[in-house]
């Protein structure tokens, strides 16, 4: 509960990538995070209420359950904002379709045999396995190699939890695949089950990074919405309780540990989950952190580019984006200004500025010089755009009638 972001940046796991340029945005995002201490804290303690509530659904449902599909509930409170911070997060912090491409265009060399080899653990001893794991050289950390080394990490952690084993599940062990492709859309789905599949792609990306042998296949939906859930409850969308009887549906269709506790209530669900807790809450801690740092971005589509005076510019241009993202919004105010300079309009500054559908100002650029522009942040965004007040929002024709 005390962990920081240098101790979790120097997990197995991120050390395996550290050189990788792909993923260079996860580890400068997370490295942005304030408070990580305080994140991470409140997700343990979301864990437990997490795993509590699963448990307690578990012993009401019935003994085959059924469940509503997440995508027949509305949208949550908070839902709308907190998916688009999702959507940022996906598509322009981590760039997952940029990182699972790096991940499937890697060679699958002698370890990716051993690993294959894996799916019949109760044919090979634990002592051959680990004799061939010895045999491997660790490869270099450069981009080909990405895939190599995550997977011969992936194999020594076998050896070095059992986890699978240990709670006494039947089974080969599964692995959290990573099947999706593609951007988020921006606009929300409108429905919980398109926000929990957008946050899928988020905590099911952190849950395969930090461990993907060890889980049991059948159990894998369980553990991925467990996740969701603490994420869910730490921003308050108002939807974690739905999600925790997602899993605990699947977990009923599954065999748990004999455990009761002293009330003589099945606890096997709470042991289960209890097993996996390194795993959820670190999966949940990381995609907490980068989400909250996509909550201070926002997406827009209406552009404006002034050059000239302050409050009183003596060129402008406006324009629109049908679908917008951080990297186009960007490349869209800076051909606006190309525009303006080729055009003659060699006035000073230059500022452009992105508003979303509500009229709030989702990016602004210093375009003053187009070969450095530079774009602000948090209070430094506010005060470059309290001049601008009058101007912004109103559209070329607005201005020819003024």
């Amino acid at each position: 509960m005390s962990i920081d972001t240098e101790w979790v940046l120097g997990l197995p796991a991120f050390q395996a990538v550290e050189n990788i340029p792909a993923f260079a945005s996860l580890f400068d995002s997370i490295r942005a995070v304030e408070n990580f201490t305080e994140i991470a804290r409140r997700a343990c303690l979301l864990f437990a209420e997490t795993a509590h509530g699963i448990n307690q659904r578990y012993n009401a449902m019935a003994e085959v359950a059924t469940y509503l599909p997440l995508d027949s509930f509305p949208t949550p409170s908070r839902g709308e904002s907190f998916y688009q911070a999702v959507a940022i997060a996906h598509n322009e912090v981590l760039r997952v379709p940029d990182l699972l491409q790096v991940w499937r265009s890697s060679p699958l060399p002698q370890i990716g045999d051993v690993y294959e080899l894996l799916s019949g653990v109760e044919a090979t001893t634990l002592s051959e396995i680990e004799q061939q794991i010895q045999l491997l050289i660790e490869p270099a950390r450069e981009p080909e190699n990405v895939r190599e080394r995550w997977q011969l990490w992936e194999l020594r952690q076998l050896l070095e939890t059992e986890a699978y084993a240990n709670v006494g599940m039947s089974g080969p062990p599964g692995s959290i695949g990573l099947n999706f492709t593609g951007n988020l859309p921006v606009v929300s789905p409108g429905n919980l089950g398109g926000i929990v599949d957008g946050l899928t792609r988020i905590t099911q990306l952190f849950l395969a990074f930090f461990s993907s042998t060890i889980v049991p296949g059948d159990a894998i939906t369980a553990i991925v919405q467990a996740t969701n859930a603490v994420v869910l409850k730490f921003f308050e969308v108002g939807a974690g309780s739905l999600v925790g009887d997602l899993a605990a549906a699947v977990l009923r269709t599954i065999d748990l540990p004999a455990i009761y506790s002293i009330t003589m209530t099945f606890a096997g669900t709470w042991a289960f989950l209890m097993a996996y807790a390194p795993l959820i809450i670190l999966a949940a801690i990381c995609a907490i952190a980068v989400i909250q740092n996509s909550r201070r971005l926002k997406i827009g589509e209406h552009l404006n580019v002034f050059a000239g005076l302050p409050g009183s510019p003596s060129a402008m241009a406006f324009g629109g984006l049908a679908n917008p993202n951080r990297a186009t919004m960007k490349a869209a105010l800076i051909e606006l200004a190309q525009d303006l300079r080729n055009d003659g309009a060699n006035f000073e500054p230059v500022m452009g500025f992105v508003l979303d559908s509500r009229d709030r100002v989702a990016m602004v650029l210093n375009l003053t010089s187009l070969d450095d522009p530079i774009e602000l942040f948090g209070q430094a965004m506010d005060a470059a755009a309290i001049p601008y007040q009058e101007q912004l929002g109103r559209s070329f024709d607005d201005w020819w009638n003024a």
